[in-house]
This record gives structure tokens, C-alpha cells and sequence, in this order.
């Protein structure tokens, strides 16, 4: 068959697109490389390119003329000029394609919150599946340009206000050494104070950082200091000889970095938070824990 000059042909491609005043530039791509390499896990164009050229339409199979692209580049280089449209560039997709990521995107959020939660009743971790459904029925929006680990975090405020889900971040368990014993109490009496005033401004709708998000989580046994302190459960204290304290806590992971902060100011940077485990679960009548 006869093909024009200046024509190539392309099928099953992903094509960026990309405008200079009046004039437009495609590129041809292999399907799921362009966000890799916008992600920076690819970096040679050959496994990206379908073929090493800048068309002026895809899926006609035409070539940009050399004038043009040196009238909106400022260069022939078609290696530069490839690099700048992969980057700027807008990712043309089919509504198939479009639908197919949003529901891989959607089981993704939905793994990340089922890794990331527990009910809150059991402590026990929620099927993925469960997790699935409950989206879906909250017609929760993924946004094909946001991270999905993002997108999780809210995804769990949201199931926490519409879903009959009651589900609640997994608790980190951690290890805290205070050297001097006037820092522990220093410590504690500053713990009890956040948690009061986040615990208020909770109650009052003013919720605003991670803490004031964690306000409120039940504590679920630990020693006497745990009573006051409803964002950390107290699991064993121990006083050590010169005074100092050793702790192991539970927390809401969205605390984890006030808690280190405060343990760093309390401390002036000589007391330690040691992660033990990422997420703490119950099993039965036994904890368990995921590093």
C-alpha cells in the first residue's frame, strides 16, 4: 500500500500532546511508561518512544516539519525537544483506558487503607474488598493527577464520616527514652496538656492538624499515665536507675511526629522515639505487630 511521505503509522500508543501558540506536537509512547517516567523510574526515551520523533498528528501518521519545530523550540534537537513534551506535555486517553486506571487506582487506595486501618471495635484488620465497596458506595472521586497515598489518607476521613465502616488508623507501637527524670515529667505534663487542648478544639469542629484528628481515639488499657492520655496508650512504664524513663506506647500514626517533636524539645535532642512496629493488630487475645 501506498503511504505518503513524511507518514508513519502507529497503533495501540499513548500520545502526549503538546501546544505552541497555534501550532501542535505529539509524541508517540508505549501505553504506561509516560507517568514511569514523569515519576523518574524511567530515564532512556527508547523505552518510552514508540519511535524517536515529533509528529504533528499521531494517528495520522504526521511527521512536524522541521520549520515548525524550530520556530516553537528554538532547536531541531528532537531529543530535546521530546524531552520537553514528555515533561509538559498533557497524556491523551481513551474513555477505556481513562476508566481502567481510575479502577486501578481505586484498588490501590482501597489496599492502602485496608494496610493502614483496623475496626475500630476488634482491632482487627478490614478486608481489602470490604474496603472496595464502601469507596464505591461513598462515590468517593479518584483524581488521576494526586497520589494515591494521598488520596488514601482522605479516602479514610471520608469512610470515617459516611461509611457504616468503623474503621480508625492502626496504631504504631513505639519505644521512648527520656535520659533526666525532670524531662520525663516535663514530658508527660506537656503530653497531657496537647491532648486536653486538641481534645477541645475537636469537640468545638476546629480539627485541623494530625493531632487534633487523632483527639479522641479510646485508650484500651496501659498503665496510670495512660488515663490521661486518650492519643497515646501507655503499654509498660519503667524508671529507670538515675532517673530516666522508658516507655512503651501506642499511638495514632498522625501524632507520631508531634510526639517526636515534643520528646526532642522536652529532651533538648538527648531523648529517643524507636519505631518497634508500623501497625499493631489483635489476633484473637493476642497483639501482633507489622514492621
Amino acid at each position: 500500500m501506498f503511504q505518503p511521505t513524511g507518514q508513519k503509522r502507529l497503533t495501540n500508543v499513548s500520545v502526549i500532546r503538546y501546544k505552541r501558540g497555534r501550532k501542535r506536537f505529539e509524541i508517540a509512547c508505549y501505553p504506561s511508561t509516560v507517568l514511569s517516567y514523569r515519576a523518574g523510574h524511567l530515564k532512556d526515551l527508547s523505552e518510552v518512544l514508540q519511535v524517536d520523533e515529533v509528529f504533528e498528528n499521531v494517528s495520522k501518521g504526521k511527521v512536524a516539519a522541521s520549520g515548525d519545530l524550530r520556530e516553537c523550540f528554538g532547536t531541531t534537537d528532537r531529543a530535546k525537544i521530546i524531552r520537553q513534551i514528555l515533561e509538559r506535555g498533557e497524556l491523551q486517553v481513551s474513555e477505556r483506558e481513562r476508566q481502567y486506571g481510575l479502577r486501578n487506582s481505586l484498588q490501590e487506595i482501597a489496599n492502602i487503607i485496608a494496610a493502614k486501618t483496623v475496626s475500630r471495635a476488634t482491632q482487627r484488620p478490614i478486608p481489602v474488598g470490604l474496603v472496595y465497596k464502601a469507596l464505591q458506595e461513598a462515590h468517593f472521586s479518584v483524581q488521576p493527577t494526586r497520589s494515591v497515598k494521598a488520596q488514601a489518607l482522605e479516602a479514610i476521613r471520608l469512610l470515617q464520616q459516611h461509611s457504616e465502616l468503623d474503621l480508625e488508623r492502626a496504631r504504631m507501637r513505639l519505644r521512648v527514652h527520656v535520659p533526666a527524670q525532670h524531662d520525663a515529667k516535663r514530658l508527660q505534663e506537656r503530653l497531657v496538656q496537647i491532648e486536653t487542648d486538641a481534645a477541645k478544639k475537636a469537640k468545638r469542629g476546629e480539627v485541623g492538624s494530625a493531632a487534633q484528628v487523632a483527639a479522641g481515639a479510646s485508650v484500651r488499657g496501659g498503665s496510670d499515665t495512660s488515663a490521661s492520655l486518650q492519643m497515646v496508650q501507655v503499654e509498660s512504664e519503667e524508671w529507670l536507675t538515675g532517673g530516666a524513663l522508658l516507655w512503651t506506647l501506642q499511638i495514632d500514626p498522625g501524632w507520631f511526629r508531634t510526639l517526636e517533636q515534643i520528646v526532642a524539645e522536652e529532651t533538648h535532642g538527648s531523648g529517643t522515639v524507636e519505631v518497634i512496629s508500623l501497625r499493631v493488630l489483635h489476633e484473637g487475645d493476642h497483639l501482633n505487630d507489622v514492621l
